[in-house]
C-alpha cells in the first residue's frame, strides 16, 4: 500500500510562521500598554467623597483616594487624606472635585513653633506645587538685584473674590518685620519651594 510522504519542512515551516505572529502579536500588545501608561501616567489625589461645606472639619469619611492622570492632576492637590483631616473647609467642596490647598483654612496658630509669627504676602510669585506645609526660600526681586530672605512655613494659600493670591508665612519673629517690608517694596516677590528646612 502506498503512502504521501509527510511534509514535515511545510509543517514545520507553519509551525514556526504561527509561533513569530503569536509573538509578533504580544510585543505589540505590550507596546501599546506601556505607551497608554506612560501617556496616563496614573497618580493618588484625594477628592471629596461628598459635598463638604465651608468652616467643616473634615473628618476621614469625607474623602477618599482616587486615581487620574498625572495632567489632570491639579497642582496642589493633595495625595493622601491624612493630609487634609481635621483641616477645616474655607470654601464649598463638592463631591468628585479635587481637594486643593486654597479650599482649607486650616489653624493657623495651632501651626506656629515657639518664636514664630505670622505674615501675610499679597501675590508672590509661586511655584505650581506650594500648598500649606510647604517650605519656601523667599526671594525679593528689586532693581539693585535679587536679595535672599530665607525660609519660611506655608500655613495658608487663599484666593480673594478679585483673585488675588494671598499666601501666609510662618516665620521667625526677629525676621518679619524685615521680610514684610521686603514684600511690600520689591518690584517682584518670590516664594520657592524647597525640602526640608
Amino acid at each position: 500500500m502506498l503512502s504521501w510522504p509527510k511534509k514535515s519542512g511545510t509543517t514545520n515551516s507553519t509551525r514556526v510562521r504561527f509561533q513569530i505572529a503569536v509573538l509578533l502579536s504580544l510585543l505589540a500588545g505590550f507596546s501599546v500598554y506601556f505607551f497608554l501608561g506612560f501617556l496616563y501616567r496614573p497618580v493618588p489625589v484625594v477628592v471629596a467623597a461628598h459635598d463638604i461645606q465651608p468652616n467643616v472639619q473634615i473628618k476621614a469619611n469625607d474623602v477618599k483616594v482616587v486615581t487620574v492622570s498625572r495632567n489632570d492632576r491639579h497642582p496642589q492637590a493633595f495625595a493622601d487624606p491624612a493630609q487634609v483631616t481635621g483641616r477645616t473647609t474655607a470654601e464649598t467642596i463638592h463631591a468628585g472635585t479635587q481637594v486643593i490647598a486654597p479650599q482649607l483654612a486650616g489653624a493657623a496658630a495651632a501651626a506656629l513653633q515657639p518664636g514664630e509669627t505670622l505674615i501675610p504676602v499679597k501675590n508672590p510669585v509661586i511655584t505650581p506645587d506650594l500648598q500649606a506645609g510647604s517650605v519656601v526660600v523667599m526671594v525679593a526681586v528689586n532693581p539693585e538685584g535679587p536679595l535672599v530672605l530665607g525660609r519660611a512655613r506655608v500655613v495658608l494659600v487663599s484666593k480673594g473674590l478679585t483673585n488675588d493670591t494671598q499666601v501666609t508665612l510662618a516665620l521667625p519673629e526677629g525676621d518679619a518685620p524685615r521680610v514684610a517690608a521686603a514684600a511690600v517694596n520689591a518690584k517682584a516677590f518670590y516664594l520657592l519651594t524647597t525640602q526640608g528646612r
